[in-house]
């Protein structure tokens, strides 16, 4: 998609230098900065414009994609780059869209003011995460409401090695959650508030998967199917199996999944035998037993 970038009406402004206080009062004032900064940009038409050309191609009312398409688009555009050394800078969000390039501070101003100008309430989310001063905060990043008005906070975290959509640091010290309207915050030691569209990432091809995503009713009618089969193997009977080359006939029980790399593939099902069996309806039973097994797991999900 080609969209164009606006221009920063600051000319060759590089960007503001904090902050000025230490310690936690350095934190809210730096935060209080980025808010102001965040608000520019929301004031700016240009900037506005290009919030929405990068939303056009979602479908309309498809808030998730909405959110995820400005997720990806700053994650695939903009280079983390560390801050120049001994100067903490930030760049207003117009200024990093020349640059292209920014630090957790910066690429989380202008996730916020995308998010707000396409009509996403955001907050910004400091945690403390080195451990030799696990009291400090040392990132910063967004979580944005999906829907608006649903208290659902999902986390927008371009800046961290390895980030996907919906997913928040997963280690830290302390959490706080600053308010991007006002000067308000609210601390949230001991919460992990990892959104609940983090699965939209795998659906759009991207992250990995935690296991979610898996369709455990698939798996259990294909239990069923496949029972026979195995059934069949068990009681030294032939079945086929159908590859790619050809219709062969398996002793496997592996059944359907059988290739040619398969134990068993190829040979002749004479004499295949549960060995250990105590009796030949045990063995027509524990296939069943197995399938019950899956279907009762797959109720109680």
């Amino acid at each position: 998609m080609r969209v164009s970038v606006p221009s920063a009406q600051s000319g060759s402004f590089l960007g503001y230098r904090v902050p000025l206080l230490d310690g936690e009062r350095g934190t809210a004032q730096t935060v209080r900065l980025m808010r102001r900064l965040i608000d520019q940009a929301l004031h700016d038409p240009q900037f506005i414009r290009f919030a929405i050309d990068l939303v056009r191609s979602v479908p309309a009312h498809d808030e998730a994609g909405e959110v995820f398409a400005l997720f990806a688009w700053v994650q695939q555009n903009i280079r983390f780059t560390k801050d120049p050394v001994t100067k903490e800078k930030l760049y207003p969000p117009q200024e990093l869209l020349k640059i292209r390039a920014g630090d957790c501070d910066d690429i989380s101003m202008l996730l916020a003011a995308l998010a707000i100008a396409d009509g996403y309430p955001a907050q910004l989310v400091t945690v403390s995460a080195n451990p030799d001063a696990p009291d400090e905060f040392s990132h910063v990043y967004l979580e944005v409401e999906v829907p608006p008005g649903s208290g659902a906070w999902v986390a927008l975290d371009a800046a961290r090695p390895g980030s996907q959509f919906g997913l928040a640091p997963a280690m830290y010290f302390r959490k706080r959650a600053w308010s991007l309207i006002d000067d308000s915050y609210q601390d949230l030691n001991g919460c992990t508030r990892i959104g609940g569209l983090a699965g939209y990432a795998r659906l759009r091809g991207l992250g990995q998967d935690d296991g979610s995503s898996i369709d455990w009713n698939q798996i259990a009618q294909t239990a069923l199917v496949e029972t026979p089969q195995i059934i069949a193997v068990a009681e030294g009977q032939p079945t086929s199996v159908k590859t790619t080359g050809a219709t062969v006939s398996t002793g496997s029980p592996y059944a359907s999944f059988a290739t040619p790399n398969t134990p068993g593939y190829g040979i002749s099902t004479t004499g295949y035998s549960l060995t250990g069996a105590s009796s030949s309806l045990f063995s027509t039973l524990l296939p069943w037993i197995l399938v019950g097994a899956v279907v009762l797991a797959v109720a109680k999900r």
